[in-house]
């Protein structure tokens, strides 16, 4: 007689636990941390979220926030002109950054030791944090206030985006300025690429995407404002994008998109992309 085997496998994909930083208009940073909630014999993978902190940081509302590769530190940004340092793997609040007028309008880390600030003053700071955090440089970058900057993957270059309407190219290793060009429309954002070669401008509803020379690669207009972007992949081949209509787009860099979410009725105001470690566990039953 002949036996029956069954093989049931499952595949479970895993994230966690992972530690979230949010920012509010009601001055506080808070750390929580999500946990996988396992029930294996019911076939169940629930989550269940931990508060691990929350404080009142910031004077006034918290405007920018941003956390290093690791994902250890976490900064954040006010209208009431200051920074914020936190060590989301140790509990740990670092003291106070002073050094802007203005508001904090955008930040960036660079590495573990390093973190660029864009302020409503016009300025952008360097700060180390090698081996505490304090003053590395200042820029005097834009007329009217600092909108968005992005680091060069090698750390060397940096491009910002002001009010003065100009699109600026920094030498962070002597905080200069290599190259500027008047952009017909004010900018609201810049980013670099994940992999240098290519950077992405952003005025109302156009995206001009250049290639390291500056020459312009494609021009993408959509049918909405934009108020969020974030490269995809480590060549930065795809570009994620957030609209005032709610809408999230995928577009190719030759232009084409690639596809559409419509799954939000309001704008979508941030977008970020989360690199994950695949675990794959095979369950195995013979009966």
């Amino acid at each position: 007689r002949a036996t029956h085997t069954t093989k049931r496998m499952t595949s479970k994909v895993e994230f966690l636990p992972a530690r979230l930083a949010i920012g509010t208009y009601e001055h506080t940073v808070s750390g929580l941390e999500l946990e996988e909630n396992k029930n294996i014999e019911e076939e169940k993978n629930d989550m269940k979220i931990a508060k691990l902190f929350r404080i009142e940081a910031h004077l006034s509302a918290v405007t920018s926030l941003a956390s290093s590769p690791s994902s250890h530190l976490v900064a954040s940004g006010s209208s009431d002109e200051t920074i914020r340092l936190f060590d989301i793997a140790q509990l740990k609040d670092f003291s106070a950054l002073y050094g802007h007028t203005g508001e904090i309008t955008c930040l960036e880390f660079f590495g573990e030791g390093y973190l660029l600030s864009g302020s409503g003053d016009g300025t952008i700071i360097i700060w180390s944090g090698n081996p505490t955090w304090e003053e590395a440089g200042k820029i005097a970058a834009h007329k009217g206030g600092v909108l968005s900057l992005s680091i060069h993957p090698t750390g060397k270059l940096a491009l910002s985006v002001g009010k003065d309407g100009y699109l600026k190219l920094w030498n962070l290793m002597t905080c200069s300025l290599a190259h500027k060009i008047k952009l017909r429309h004010v900018s609201t954002q810049v980013k670099w690429s994940y992999d240098g070669n290519s950077y992405y401008v952003v005025s109302q509803k156009e995206i001009k995407v250049y290639d390291s020379h500056g020459d312009l690669m494609s021009n993408l207009t959509l049918g909405s404002k934009i108020l969020a972007i974030v490269p995809l992949g480590s060549t930065g081949q795809r570009l994620a994008v957030g609209c005032e209509n709610g809408a999230v787009t995928v577009w190719n860099s030759d232009g084409t998109l690639q596809f559409q979410m419509e799954g939000h009725k309001r704008r979508v105001r941030a977008l970020t992309m989360v690199m994950v470690s695949f675990t794959i566990r095979m369950l195995k039953e013979i009966t």
